[in-house]
């Protein structure tokens, strides 16, 4: 079943999903896999998303075409948040993320988890909380 999700729940769940402990993954392992672009449908990735001066972000009518965020190293960013990723861990195709996330109001500690499939879809989740699991796909730019 299909759900809509805010831009400003989907970026802090995704904050959220980056704060977990374990054993630290290096910075670089994440970003080879998982740096770029990630909307929940792979149609509206050109609506989504900004590409300019080789820089990826979101376009000002992101919200209007789903959830959508911005992996780069070890900053995740979104319409109305922005997390730092402050350690992670990997476990087959999971990665456990602990983050810090920033919104024009608050500033907060999130964790969660990323399953990175073999189809390329990533899929954000919360320990104790299966329904609120999203996929996203990446967008080639």
């Amino acid at each position: 079943m299909s759900q809509r999700v805010s831009g400003h729940a989907l970026v802090m769940a995704f904050c959220a999903l980056f704060a977990f402990s374990g054993p630290l993954l290096s910075r670089p392992c994440l970003a080879g896999e998982l740096d770029g672009a990630w909307t929940n449908d792979r149609d509206v990735c050109e609506k989504v998303f900004t590409h300019t001066g080789g820089k990826l972000g979101l376009s000002q009518t992101a919200d209007f075409y789903g959830s959508g965020f911005v992996i780069d190293g070890s900053t995740i960013r979104g319409k109305s948040a922005t997390c730092k990723i402050k350690s992670m861990s990997k476990k087959g195709n999971k990665i456990r993320i602990s983050a810090t996330c920033a919104t024009d109001v608050m500033l907060s500690d999130t964790h969660f988890d990323l399953t990175l499939g073999a189809d390329g879809r990533l899929t954000r989740s919360f320990a104790g909380m299966p329904e609120v699991a999203m996929d996203y796909f990446r967008c080639a730019f």
